[in-house]
């Protein structure tokens, strides 16, 4: 993944696939009515690698069975906690650390989508994997499912080229600018950051 983030504004986001051919796809990371290839989640929802701008309010603790959870609140930045309604709701597993299911809200406070992990497990560092992803999205009456049959080491399916800044800047998507604005913003460029995956998930349908 590429981020390059210009001044103050939104970061610009391209990813690559193998399954894609040698462009990155140019994705919006924080637009939730974008999915993803078609799917109900957004790069956002389904990631964690990027510094989302939030505030995290922690609300009282839920017990399902024998298992403990955390329930965090989570505001946009910069809202008033006093008078905003929280755009999700994480619940945590305590043993684990590990988000279980997000509620997604509206302007109303009223969920509308929900992110549920299943099949947990364990991987090599001690830190739970879910298997499976299921997310409903109540207002188009549509879900998707994810299921992970097996985790790869990222180079084995895709060469170390790949990773490089310059194979990426090369191989982005042209922005649509004339040559003045082009100049301009190469000037401004101040962050180009590359996130890597260290592993890439294969799963059923999807690459």
């Amino acid at each position: 993944i590429l981020v390059e983030q210009v001044l103050e504004s939104e970061p610009e986001v391209f990813l690559y696939l193998p399954a894609s051919g040698e462009l990155l796809k140019h994705l919006s990371l924080w637009n939730d009515n974008e999915g993803l290839f078609g799917m109900d989640f957004s790069l956002s929802q389904i990631s964690n690698i990027f510094n989302n701008p939030f505030q995290y309010v922690r609300m009282s603790d839920r017990k399902l069975g024998d298992i403990n959870y955390f329930v965090i609140d989570v505001y946009k930045n910069g809202d008033n906690l006093n008078n905003s309604l929280p755009i999700m709701t994480h619940q945590i597993r305590q043993d684990g650390m590990f988000i279980t299911r997000t509620n997604f809200y509206n302007q109303k406070g009223k969920v509308y989508k929900q992110l549920s992990m299943h099949d947990l497990n364990k991987n090599s560092a001690d830190k739970l994997n879910a298997a499976m992803y299921y997310m409903m999205d109540r207002n188009k009456l549509h879900s998707t499912l994810i299921k992970v049959n097996k985790r790869v080491v990222s180079n084995s399916i895709v060469s170390n080229e790949v990773f490089t800044t310059n194979w990426m800047l090369e191989n982005k998507p042209p922005l649509d600018l004339n040559p003045t604005e082009e100049e301009q913003l190469e000037s401004e460029l101040i962050d180009a950051s590359i996130n890597v995956f260290d592993e890439s998930i294969v799963i059923r349908g999807y690459r």
